[in-house]
């Protein structure tokens, strides 16, 4: 198995998620938690979603300029809309 360092991981999402036109903030959460995913082994959410969201993305299903809104929140989670 390949490894790489997380910088140089988050700075390949930050990249593509730039290319395709995300806001700068968002980018750098969603590349933050895609990152941690992928360090805390849940592989399935990281980097590798990538190829997935660019399908959405090209269908124009990925609504990257969709702002989250908290719409109730706990003490064990937080349901938002965007």
């Amino acid at each position: 198995m390949l490894r790489f360092p997380a910088d140089t991981i988050r700075a390949q999402i930050v990249g593509v998620l730039t290319a395709w036109g995300m806001a700068p903030e968002q980018v750098v959460t969603t590349a933050a938690v895609m990152t941690h995913t992928d360090l805390s082994g849940i592989d399935s959410h990281g980097i590798s979603m990538l190829m997935s969201y660019e399908e959405l993305w090209r269908s124009e299903r990925l609504r990257l300029h969709a702002q989250p809104e908290v719409v109730r929140r706990t003490s064990a989670m937080v349901q938002s809309r965007a």
